[in-house]
């Protein structure tokens, strides 16, 4: 197949041709037009994993980033799509665990709260804690407090608030997480 690049414009292209042209000549403007068809659908797609659009946006990029360092490994250009969306999977799954790693401390702590009533300075460091997250919570947006005190104070089961939310599992547990996190955040600049 011989192909003139410079007289074709970008978008008549396949994309099997353009990966071709990709990894003959490395040239960018190519793997341009890839990335000006597929990355809203990458960006939507990591979107409903990491459930954040910044975020999702971040991570679409650095798939597109990898993608395009590794694409001379591609050998049937015709797997194109499922290959970006494989990187893109790969790359939201990674950034999930590393937020779990990252995550140093809990909402959990007011349970531990009440198991630690043998030393009293501990215990007097876990109460100014415990009313460091309560005023962080008051003050989160009241999507993360209401799913907070729901869960918490109230004591409702994950089955519960997913009725109650009209929500997946996973969904809810991702809502859980980012208002724990972010109460954390909160109590630990207080």
């Amino acid at each position: 197949m011989v192909l003139h690049f410079d007289t074709i414009p970008l978008h008549q292209y396949s994309d099997e041709e353009l990966i071709y042209i990709i990894q003959s000549t490395a040239d960018n403007r190519y793997f341009g037009e890839l990335y000006r068809r597929y990355f809203a659908r990458v960006r939507d797609y990591c979107r409903k994993i990491v459930a954040d659009s910044d975020t999702a946006a971040d991570i679409a990029q650095n798939s597109f980033i990898r993608a395009f360092e590794k694409i001379d490994g591609l050998r049937v250009p015709q797997t194109w799509v499922a290959w970006i969306f494989r990187i893109s999977r790969n790359e939201c799954l990674h950034h999930l665990k590393s937020q779990q790693r990252k995550r140093t401390e809990s909402i959990d702590t007011f349970h531990q709260i009440a198991d630690s009533e043998s030393n009293p300075e501990v215990h007097i460091q876990l109460d100014n804690r415990e009313k460091a997250q309560l005023r962080a919570i008051e003050q989160l947006p009241s999507t993360y407090r209401d799913i907070l005190l729901i869960k918490y104070r109230d004591g409702k089961s994950i089955e519960d608030m997913q009725i109650a939310y009209g929500i997946g599992e996973s969904a809810l547990k991702m809502r859980l997480l980012r208002a724990r996190q972010q109460a954390v955040r909160l109590a630990a600049t207080m």
